[in-house]
């Protein structure tokens, strides 16, 4: 009997109470693991090229790295010097996805690594870039004139006159598109053409009656001498001005729809996120407009032009569309 038991215990042999449990703890640890294996592959899966240190950069790329599950490889791209370098480095890592932020990152790593998926951010205009191509995808440094739209027609329901100068060289398209969104909004619109930017302080002397003024991202309006002469003929009249860009709030825009650089970053993980989990292909994933926006206020300009519920106006705002307000509180008028 004893040699008969020896004999069943080498054919079967005995397994302890915790076996079962292990095996399932190293299944499942098997499963987690990400593609690669190991902390080190887990970690660097993702490469974040950035072309240099300026602050809507930085921004960006602390906002990627705030909801990032895993810190990427971080490299600045500054000069060509460091391609060689740069690419030796990407090469000896499984990366997966490469980020950029900013045009010269982008364009060096689609030159670099044309067959890893690159998601790009801080960029105006990807086609122009030779950017918009398959395996590339990303987030535009772009606010769509609709939105733009739509903040001031919450933000001045009574206005009916928008008004706005623009160089058809360089902004008709987008006028065009402007005016198509201003009548779906309720508004009529105003769009006086100028050649040069001297022919600015001309046109205002004759130009139409409105109640708001959109200020275009165009180089021919945006010209200092230009804008002064807007500036100064919209304070005369009490005509608020919505600018294109923040920057022109201090100088006496009334306001400004800008950019949260820091949401964009985190907007641009949400896409590597996709793509890591296997969820959507980077062709699959369309460019997106940033999502997470400002309206920047000039409180001094603001205060003699609007009526006294502004301010429940851009909280209702706020609360609908998610956007953040910010007050200038110095400069302007």
């Amino acid at each position: 009997m004893l040699q008969g038991s020896e004999r069943m215990n080498r054919s079967l042999p005995i397994r302890s109470p915790w076996a079962g449990v292990w095996g399932v703890a190293l299944l499942l640890g098997a499963l987690l693991v990400p593609w690669g294996g190991g902390a080190w592959a887990q970690e660097e899966r993702v490469a974040v090229i950035h072309s240099s240190r300026i602050a809507s950069y930085e921004a960006a790329l602390a906002g990627f790295l705030s909801v990032a599950r895993q810190p990427p490889l971080r490299i600045e791209f500054s000069s060509e010097s460091e391609r060689d370098a740069i690419v030796r480095r990407i090469r000896k890592r499984p990366v997966a996805v490469v980020v950029t932020i900013g045009v010269k990152a982008a364009r060096f790593a689609r030159k670099a690594f044309p067959e890893i998926p690159m998601v790009f951010c801080m960029i105006r205009d990807p086609q122009r870039y030779g950017l918009l191509m398959p395996g590339v995808t990303g987030v535009l440094l772009e606010i769509p004139v609709q939105k733009q739209l739509e903040v001031m027609r919450a933000l001045f329901p009574e206005k009916r006159r928008i008004g706005a100068i623009y160089n058809p060289k360089n902004s008709r398209t987008l006028v065009h598109a402007a005016a198509g969104y201003a009548r779906i909004s309720g508004f009529e619109f105003v769009g006086v053409k100028v050649d040069r930017k001297e022919e600015v302080p001309r046109i205002l002397r004759i130009f139409p009656p409105i109640d708001l003024f959109w200020l275009v991202k165009d180089s021919t309006v945006i010209h200092p001498a230009a804008f002064e002469a807007i500036e100064a003929y919209m304070r005369k009249h009490r005509i608020p001005m919505m600018a294109s860009s923040a920057d022109l709030v201090p100088y006496g825009a009334a306001m400004a729809l800008s950019f949260d650089y820091t949401g964009i970053g985190e907007q641009t993980y949400r896409i590597v996120e996709t793509l890591l989990s296997g969820r959507k292909g980077i062709d699959e994933i369309p460019v997106e407009d940033p999502r997470d926006l400002v309206v920047v206020c000039n409180r001094k300009v603001l205060s003699t032009l609007v009526p006294e519920d502004f301010e429940a106006r851009l909280h209702a705002l706020q609360e609908k569309s998610g956007f953040r307000i910010e007050w200038y509180e110095a400069g302007g008028g």
